[in-house]
């Protein structure tokens, strides 16, 4: 733990954290989260003296209860998936215990599945001009993420590490489902994810931003 404070310590003050989680385990990269008592979220990335990439991730309290109503699942993992590695056990375990029912009752607000199906709206529509060819398999590629992401909404099933999506469905649906939809995005079949398109965003209508804070802000987060 002594090393992992050493890291940090140029980026947050000790006196303002109330807890820091991390994988603490040996790797070729480590994540820490960092909770602190106010301020801006930051991050950090950096390498420690045997050459491993360090990701250093500040949120304020205020920040991190927004990103748990919000089913953030890169927070909620961070605080539900590693270890607390420093500061109040009381405090964290009444953050984890919120961040658990959140997970356990998955669903994803409204607010971001319509951004989540704006973007796959616009990716096929880019999808019906294209011809079969590379530019296609770019195209396809581009959608697989933001499908998944509503397919993992559709079945309850709480979004671990990206890297671990495809083996969470295998396990969490019955084989048709999983052939259907999963295999679908898996082997690029550009019919089967027009139908995909068509079953999770039917019912999108339109979209609104009236109040984009940073004006030099040019896509959506």
């Amino acid at each position: 733990m002594e090393n992992i404070l050493e890291k940090i310590k140029p980026y947050v003050s000790l006196s303002s954290v109330l807890f820091i989680t991390s994988q603490h385990k040996d790797s070729y990269d480590i994540d820490i989260y960092c909770i602190v008592k106010a301020g801006h979220s930051s991050f950090h990335l950096f390498q420690d003296e045997d050459g491993r990439w360090i990701e250093l991730f500040v949120d304020s309290k205020k920040g991190m209860l927004r990103k748990i109503n919000n089913v953030d699942e890169i927070c909620i993992n961070f605080i539900t998936e590693m270890n607390l590695i420093y500061g109040d056990r009381v405090y964290f375990d009444e953050i984890y215990n919120r961040a658990f029912e959140k997970k356990k009752s998955y669903k994803l607000p409204e607010e971001r599945k319509v951004l989540i199906k704006y973007r796959i709206k616009v990716l096929a529509s880019k999808l019906h001009s294209t011809p079969a060819d590379n530019q296609e398999h770019f195209i396809l590629n581009a959608l697989t993420y933001p499908l998944i992401q509503l397919i993992l909404d559709e079945y309850g099933i709480f979004p671990a590490s990206p890297k671990k999506w495809i083996i969470q469905l295998k396990e969490a649906l019955p084989l048709s489902i999983f052939n259907d939809e999963v295999n679908a995005l898996i082997e690029r079949d550009r019919n089967q994810v027009l139908k995909l398109v068509e079953k999770y965003t039917s019912d999108f209508e339109f979209l609104h931003l009236t109040c984009i804070k940073n004006p030099s802000t040019t896509f959506i987060q």
